[in-house]
């Protein structure tokens, strides 16, 4: 049986509810980590971390670590798709 190739890009999808912006959009490499989609996901959404709020994303309803890269989220997948969350930080 042959070996099934990845597609080297994948499309990248980020939502944030409490935004009327529309999603962030973009195709990356599936080496891209989750950080670095969430840090262009804040920029495109104008939010920052600051002492009461951190921003995560979240794929498939859990917290995702930012080292981790979007193709192993996205097995054999096309397309990915994330939720940005406002995370109030304890103090």
């Amino acid at each position: 049986m042959a070996e099934e190739n990845h597609p080297k890009e994948i499309k990248v999808k980020v939502t944030f509810p409490a935004s009327p912006k529309h999603p962030y959009e973009d195709e990356d490499s599936r080496e891209k980590t989750v950080g670095t989609v969430l840090a262009a996901a804040m920029l495109h959404f104008e939010v920052h971390d600051d002492a009461q709020f951190s921003y995560v994303l979240s794929y498939e309803g859990e917290r995702q670590d930012p080292a981790t890269t979007i193709g192993s989220l996205a097995g054999h997948r096309e397309e990915i798709k994330f939720t940005l969350i406002k995370v109030i930080t304890s103090g």
